[in-house]
């Protein structure tokens, strides 16, 4: 009896499975939750689609990006609509790209470096959707200009904006969000190097009213900001953090209408300590009279 020769093909299967008897391997578990199109050229953008979620994900080509990029909300493909809602990691990052304008539809900006070391950047815009800017995500980017910030913006890590030289202007539309971000240091607040501080494109703020209703102004948030002319302190605000107004060297008056308001401010810097005249209701006080009934004064220094 002649034996018969059995062969044997190898598979290469990633994690194993049993699922109610039946064996499932991962890629085929994940392939029937989520389908996607990866690097999906739509205009000059590529982008990894989400079908289930429909949403898109920028992400990086096979060459640089370069010239002006304008990110839409959403994108078209095989007749279905996707939602434009983040930016891979490192998309942009070393890219050749001029000019940058982010969709509020944006969430994530895909982390630390996405624009690192874009040397031809000068201009960038972020919506209002984003709420996040990672470590180093514009670091050496040295002939950047011009950054407006939207007021989602929570979060801006550490260098974020660390050797960007060539900033002049920061576009700011909502300065009681901008007075809540937490800045990783100094050189998260792209201020430290552009000094001058817009509402918009071309209004630069000189005298800087904190609305009223907010009620703290968090670390480094007017750091190095030479712009600065004067401050106006609400009634509502009861902190103020470290090194807010450091190099602010061109603010000379802090205006109050509320001296009890004021003495109980929890300091961790002061704003007298740059400007060195404080004016209640208009008037600068020379003669300082405590008022009645004020029974402690925080580290009001200076």
């Amino acid at each position: 009896m002649t034996a018969k020769r059995w062969e044997y093909k190898r598979f290469r299967f990633s994690t194993i499975r049993l699922l109610g008897g039946a064996l499932q391997t991962e890629r085929q578990r994940i392939g029937a939750t989520t389908s996607a199109h990866e690097n999906v050229r739509i205009g000059d953008i590529y982008y990894n689609l989400n079908e289930s979620a429909h949403t898109a994900e920028v992400t990086k080509g096979p060459n640089k990006y370069s010239g002006d990029i304008v990110i839409p909300s959403s994108v078209n493909y095989n007749g279905e609509t996707y939602v434009v809602t983040s930016i891979s990691y490192r998309a942009f990052h070393t890219s050749n790209v001029e000019s940058i304008k982010i969709p509020d539809t944006v969430t994530s900006l895909g982390g630390a470096k996405t624009f690192y070391g874009c040397s031809y950047l000068t201009s960038v815009t972020i919506g209002n959707g984003v709420a996040s800017i990672g470590e180093m995500a514009f670091s050496s980017c040295g002939k950047l200009t011009s950054v407006s910030i939207g007021s989602g913006v929570t979060t801006i890590g550490k260098d974020a904006f660390e050797y960007c030289y060539g900033l002049k202007k920061i576009i700011v539309k909502d300065i009681a969000a901008w007075c809540n971000i937490q800045f990783g240091d100094s050189e998260s607040n792209p201020l430290n190097y552009g000094g001058h501080l817009y509402s918009d494109d071309d209004t630069e703020i000189t005298n800087l009213v904190i609305p009223q209703g907010v009620t703290s102004i968090s670390n480094y948030a007017f750091y190095n900001c030479g712009g600065l002319v004067s401050i106006t302190i609400p009634s509502s605000l009861t902190s103020i953090g470290e090194y807010v107004f450091s190099y602010s060297s061109n603010l000379n008056a802090v205006y109050i209408t509320d001296l009890i308001a004021w003495c109980r401010i929890n300091f961790g810097s002061n704003p007298l300590s740059v400007a060195g005249h404080l004016f209640l209701n208009g008037a600068e006080v020379k003669d300082l009279v405590i008022p009645y009934g004020l029974t402690s004064i925080n580290n009001a220094y200076s």
